[in-house]
């Protein structure tokens, strides 16, 4: 659960909002602008909703060091949270009930994660270069490849600012032993930093990726 941070200032928490020991984050008063989020229609998981973005604000007060209770987040028009209160970070959030991961950035940032489980890959999603890659491999390996496209994917598409409201197939995902490289509309795409992890989420096998948009 501690956050990670790397040279463009991107700080990841990855959490179990019913892990006792996440109590501490959980502990601010909701503002009106995160009653009216929890209010959206749509809003992720509500049994959740308080908790996930006290953590956030917690979060965004200890990169930015200020006061957790001078956070003020609310969703803009594309239902994507943004920082209104103090000078604004980026940030991003993907949650499955009590799981989630949050980030904040000084530069654009995605995240997403998906349980580690077989998923028959969907292929309208996927760029020409991913269904060719994705036909040289098989069963486990296969469908474990799909995921870490599909969370790269998403995540890139959240530090865009765009979410799914974009066609995924015009996004190309390459996966290295250097990282992440991506082409949308088959053009290569600055990143200042791209992450992809295999992680153990208080018992439960999820992949987990973090874009950063660069210049």
């Amino acid at each position: 659960m501690q956050p990670t941070k790397d040279a463009a200032a991107t700080r990841v928490l990855v959490v179990d909002l019913d892990d006792p020991r996440t109590a501490v984050l959980q502990r601010l008063a909701p503002l009106p602008s995160d009653l009216a989020d929890e209010a959206r229609p749509g809003a992720a998981d509500r049994r959740y909703f308080r908790a996930r973005r006290a953590a956030l604000r917690s979060l965004v007060a200890w990169h930015g060091g200020v006061a957790a209770e001078t956070v003020e987040i609310a969703y803009d028009t594309a239902g994507a949270p943004r920082v209104r209160s103090i000078p604004s970070p980026f940030i991003s959030v993907s949650a499955r009930g009590s799981r989630a991961l949050l980030a904040v950035s000084s530069a654009p940032v995605g995240v997403d994660f998906e349980p580690d489980t077989s998923a028959e890959p969907i292929l309208d999603v996927l760029h020409p270069h991913e269904r060719a890659a994705l036909a040289a491999l098989d069963g486990p390996a296969r469908d474990r490849h799909f995921l870490e496209i599909w969370t790269a994917k998403e995540a890139y598409l959240k530090a865009l600012g765009d979410g799914l409201t974009r066609n995924p197939s015009q996004i190309a995902i390459s996966l290295t032993a250097t990282g992440v490289t991506i082409s949308d509309t088959d053009t290569p795409v600055a990143l200042a930093g791209g992450d992809l992890r295999h992680l153990d989420l208080n018992g439960v096998a999820v992949v987990a990726s973090c874009i950063v948009r660069g210049n």
